[in-house]
């Protein structure tokens, strides 16, 4: 196992949570409360009761993801909305297979990674006074 899978095996609940796929390959995963919300995407998702997969070709899955995510987000199952996209990547290979806006990550359950740095201002004398 490589680092991106034993995140994911150590993230996904199986009694409140279905496996996600794209293009046959795990990539995250969606409550069971909102499978009956995705039903009428048939074109780009099959959705079953073990296993939701997005079939969009290649070339269409992050147009998909992007109509998807923005009916999601006026049905408030997706919030705090940032204008910025994350990659969903295969929990096989690791591969970038393809992107979604980062506040539907919880939606979709992918692996995701962040960076974050604090520092302090310091006075005259070198003493930190804020963060």
């Amino acid at each position: 196992m490589v680092w991106w899978q034993i995140a994911a095996a150590q993230s996904h609940d199986p009694a409140t949570r279905v496996p996600f796929f794209v293009a046959g390959d795990e990539a995250g995963s969606v409550a069971h409360a909102h499978v009956a919300a995705l039903q009428r995407w048939s074109q780009w998702l099959r959705t079953g009761p073990s296993r939701i997969e997005l079939i969009a070709p290649v070339a269409a899955r992050d147009g998909a993801l992007e109509i998807i995510n923005a009916s999601l987000r006026e049905e408030s199952l997706v919030r705090a909305w940032r204008d910025e996209h994350v990659a969903i990547v295969s929990l096989r290979t690791g591969e970038r297979m393809a992107r979604t806006e980062r506040a539907a990550a919880r939606f979709w359950g992918p692996l995701t990674t962040g960076a974050h740095a604090n520092g302090f201002v310091a006075d005259a004398h070198g003493r930190p006074t804020h963060l």
